[in-house]
């Protein structure tokens, strides 16, 4: 039988990065390798489900790996059948499953759930799991955003569901990334002030501020990085991009990582109108790559129309990079006149009277200061500190 132990974690995480999706819950990764530095093990369980003919019924494929010292356990269910309460059955079999494997050494006194979507909620409902208390850590735009999209009688139902979510008494702590979800969630589903603890996304070791990497002779660095889906904007930047005279465009030398949809509708626009401008679509690169460019980039720009609290910004401030992003949701929790400048989501021309701003060396950063501060408030070491000590008020 095994033994409960305090200085062991079990994470379910909602999202992870694999081979088929590489970008996938790369913060949750971040933030499960900062509570390593704090505990003696993290494990991980993660369940994913597709449908598949050829697996009639059904199949779970139950995989086990280490990452940098964190214990993954996966389970990928394929099957032909999702309705008739088939696929909360097969999830639910599949958390039970990966509960045993996880818990064969150690017994958790409790479980970090990170993000709650349609799979990852079913955890509650699994009879070995929903006994134990819990953290829930949050950086879902959903809860302010695609609450509101949904039909009617669709958000009723589910506001009645997440009350319920938030009102339940094993649900310990809820830390989310920014202080304006915390505030969403605390004023829409009634959840209690006191259970709200904000704890920030954490930055890859990658980042980190190198005084002799700017080159100030050089032409005038910008750098994007994202995977390019709705809400990120690229359109809004190259259409800002487009209307900047030759006087600024010609200073310029712009390298845009990451791929997805949003930045394919965009290539039309880079090829009929941006063919003089020094830019260059690098695709998906590792965190090293581009912490190398993000150090020697005079400006990180960050084109969205929502977000929580973007990782990518907090990697850029502290290679002591500026930021050009959007006046929405958590991203004024990071920038303020020291370290950036935001502009209203949606707006070119406010956009394109940004970067002239930038380009022309109007406003003076003090990058070294810009680095440390957010590695004060970022770093592995601070963000794992601060999910331990939740750790030992719930093991007390």
């Amino acid at each position: 039988m095994t033994k409960p132990n305090t200085d062991s974690v079990l994470m379910i995480a909602a999202w992870w990065p694999t081979k088929a999706k590489p970008m996938a819950g790369l913060f949750i990764r971040e933030h499960a390798l900062a509570i390593a530095k704090h505990v003696e093990k993290v494990s991980i369980i993660h369940v994913s489900i597709e449908k598949q003919s050829s697996s009639f019924p059904f199949s779970i494929e139950i995989k086990q790996s280490n990452d940098n010292g964190l214990e993954i356990y996966h389970a990928h269910i394929k099957t032909a059948i999702r309705k008739f309460g088939i696929h909360d059955f097969l999830v639910k079999k599949a958390f039970s499953k990966l509960f045993v494997l996880a818990s064969e050494e150690v017994r958790p006194l409790f479980f970090h759930l990170h993000v709650r979507d349609h799979i990852s909620k079913l955890a509650l409902e699994t009879e070995v799991i929903k006994s134990l208390p819990y953290i829930h850590t949050e950086h879902f735009s959903f809860y302010h955003r695609g609450l509101d999209l949904m039909p009617a009688w669709q958000k009723n139902e589910e506001m009645k569901t997440l009350k319920n979510w938030f009102s339940n008494p094993k649900l310990k702590f809820f830390t989310p990334v920014s202080k304006e979800l915390g505030n969403v969630v605390c004023n829409r589903f009634q959840l209690q002030k006191e259970k709200i603890v904000i704890i920030p996304n954490v930055v890859s070791p990658e980042f980190y501020f190198d005084e002799n990497a700017l080159d100030k002779n050089g032409k005038f660095r910008i750098v994007l990085a994202a995977s390019w889906y709705d809400p990120k904007n690229p359109q809004l930047f190259f259409e800002a991009l487009a209307l900047l005279s030759p006087q600024f465009t010609v200073h310029l030398k712009i390298d845009i990582f990451g791929e997805g949809p949003e930045l394919e509708l965009s290539k039309t626009l880079i090829e009929g109108k941006l063919s003089h401008v020094d830019l260059n679509l690098r695709g998906f690169q590792s965190k090293t790559e581009i912490a190398q460019v993000m150090k020697v980039a005079h400006l990180f720009v960050h084109p969205t129309n929502r977000e929580n609290l973007p990782t990518i910004i907090i990697e850029a401030l502290c290679c002591g990079t500026p930021v050009l992003s959007m006046n929405v949701n958590g991203i004024p929790e990071l920038i303020d006149d020291t370290n950036g400048i935001l502009v209203e989501a949606k707006n070119v021309e406010a956009l394109k009277t940004a970067l002239e701003t930038m380009i022309s060396n109007n406003v003076f950063f003090d990058r070294k200061s810009i680095a440390q501060d957010a590695h004060d408030k970022f770093s592995p070491e601070v963000i794992g500190r601060k999910f331990h000590l939740l750790y030992q008020q719930i093991s007390a």
